[in-house]
């Protein structure tokens, strides 16, 4: 199996790595896991933010990518989901998420009810106010089953599906401490 794309994409300007010793001018911006959030500028064949473009990543790309989703909770407790042909339609497309199908993993699936949904921020809302009502960036229709750009909110929380949240997962009442979506070329 050839190894995952070391970049962690959260779109909108929040991405997330564990290669920055191949990306050295990543730099640390916010909240997720160890209270760390960063931006990925200046590693090879990447063009800025939200993501990884053309030949390095699936924004602008048509379905040539395997998706991974890993959660970590805070027992340390790790879970994953997997999706064949991933991409990420162009900016003028409102970065619409495209899915074939979902592969597998304990996490259950909790993305493929955002297929072809556009991205949706609470400063560029696509559809429905889902991003101001859930305080997250994501691919938002009717709101979500998945909510990876939540907040931060350590673990169970009472309010609702406003945090780190994965449906099939922990549900719409817990937060978890990791989340990263990882990407590969389709093998």
């Amino acid at each position: 199996m050839t190894r995952w794309v070391q970049t962690f994409l959260l779109l909108v300007a929040v991405i997330r790595s564990y290669a920055e010793d191949s990306c050295p001018d990543v730099k640390v911006i916010g909240v997720g896991a160890s209270d760390k959030l960063t931006i990925l500028r200046g590693c090879p064949g990447i063009q800025g933010v939200p993501g990884p473009q053309g030949p390095a990543g699936p924004v602008g790309a048509k379905g040539n990518f395997q998706l991974r989703v890993d959660l970590t909770d805070f027992s340390d407790k790790s879970t994953y989901a997997s999706y064949s042909n991933f991409s990420i339609a162009e900016e003028s497309q409102s970065y619409t998420l495209s899915l074939r199908s979902f592969m597998g993993g304990d996490a259950g699936d909790s993305l493929s009810g955002h297929k072809n949904f556009s991205f949706s921020t609470k400063d560029r809302d696509n559809k429905s106010n889902c991003a101001h009502t859930f305080k997250g960036g994501w691919w938002y229709e009717t709101c979500h089953y998945s909510n990876l750009n939540g907040l931060y909110l350590h673990g169970n929380h009472t309010s609702y599906a406003n945090g780190v949240n994965w449906s099939t997962g922990r549900g719409y009442h817990y937060s978890y401490k990791v989340s990263e979506m990882k990407f590969r070329p389709q093998p």
